[in-house]
């Protein structure tokens, strides 16, 4: 079993903190390495930045600006915090843990002319039961920016078993720079790192599940049905058909995993789920992952995730792995928007 159990909690992960992004293996922009060097204790890694050549740079999805909802500046930053989402985590139907995605603050540290960013957190743990062979203990954090709903900065600390590691995403949107400074921790506590070309705004994981609220699903979901429809009653010739389909293609640019990856979510059907505390029969939206990425995981076709359509909150996540299905349902929320 615990060879088993980092595999599940990968999963789990992956699919809360919106690791399962990273589809379309190869697209996206690849970084340049930089030596690692070891960490002094208590002071953040300041490499020298190494500049990729602009013969180098893939150009990846454009992303929109976007305002994601995540309540008032006010509501954020008082004493009980913003925006809560509990996420209980089964494999095989038996509780495993359970996730916290939490809007933690709203600020702009560096006055009134700079940017505002919301700052998000994402804690993992496992069951009582599970820690007894298989602690685990993960949090993520990202900072969004609050008029575009990009990615500013990422960082994650895994501690899974015997298994800890951590990883930071530093973005850099100046016009002279444009690239994010991707670091990771070794076991001998010494940083491997690289810097890794950007062509516009992107998301970091965790971010990404947040920008799905910039994203009308089922508008989406509508003009593919009626494409389909179209092309059955011969109205539309297969090239016509395919081209369509590409213009409507929903693609996010996701910084993760030493580049940046296009990915696709693709709007499946609408259907309707019971949501614990927000009613019976819900109309969500099924979307399917491509992913085609050999990392965290060995799944078994893609992952799928129901999208609660008003709200445009994830309430519920599945995905086959080869010890089983392991799902990630929405059990207990704060001020989110569902109703609005």
């Amino acid at each position: 079993m615990k060879l088993r159990m980092p595999i599940l909690f990968s999963a789990v992960a992956a699919l809360v903190t919106g690791v399962a992004f990273y589809a379309t293996p190869g697209a996206g922009a690849q970084g340049r390495a930089f030596v690692p060097y070891t960490l002094p204790k208590g002071e953040e890694p300041q490499p020298a930045p190494v500049a990729a050549p602009l013969g180098e740079i893939r150009p990846h999805a454009e992303l929109l600006p976007a305002d994601l909802n995540l309540g008032s500046a006010r509501e954020v930053n008082e004493e009980d915090g913003g925006e809560s989402l509990e996420y209980e985590i089964h494999w095989n139907g038996v509780p495993a843990g359970r996730t916290i995605m939490k809007v933690k603050k709203r600020e702009n540290p560096g006055g009134k002319s700079a940017p505002e960013y919301w700052e998000v957190r994402m804690d993992t743990r496992s069951t009582r039961l599970v820690a007894n062979f298989y602690p685990v203990k993960d949090k993520a954090i990202s900072t969004i920016d609050v008029k575009g709903g990009f990615s500013r900065y990422y960082y994650a600390n895994l501690r899974e078993g015997t298994y800890k590691g951590e990883e930071r995403i530093r973005m850099d949107y100046t016009a002279a720079r444009m690239e994010a400074l991707y670091e990771r921790t070794r076991i001998d506590d010494s940083i491997s790192g690289l810097t890794v070309p950007l062509s516009g705004k992107v998301l970091d994981p965790l971010s990404a599940i947040y920008y799905l609220r910039a994203i009308d699903l089922g508008a989406n979901l509508k003009l593919r049905e009626d494409l389909a429809s179209a092309a059955a009653a011969g109205r539309l010739s297969r090239p016509e058909l395919d081209r369509k389909l590409k213009e409507a293609r929903i693609v996010l640019p996701i910084c993760a995993d030493r580049r940046v990856w296009d990915t696709e979510i693709v709007p499946v059907a609408r259907e309707h789920l019971d949501v614990k505390g927000v009613g019976r029969r819900q109309a969500c939206i099924l979307i399917a992952l491509k992913c085609g990425f050999n990392g965290l995981f060995q799944r078994r076709g893609d992952v799928r995730i129901w999208v609660h359509e008003a709200a445009r909150i994830p309430v519920k996540m599945e995905v086959e792995i080869p010890i089983g299905a392991c799902e990630v349902v929405l059990d207990r929320f704060d001020r989110a928007p569902f109703g609005k």
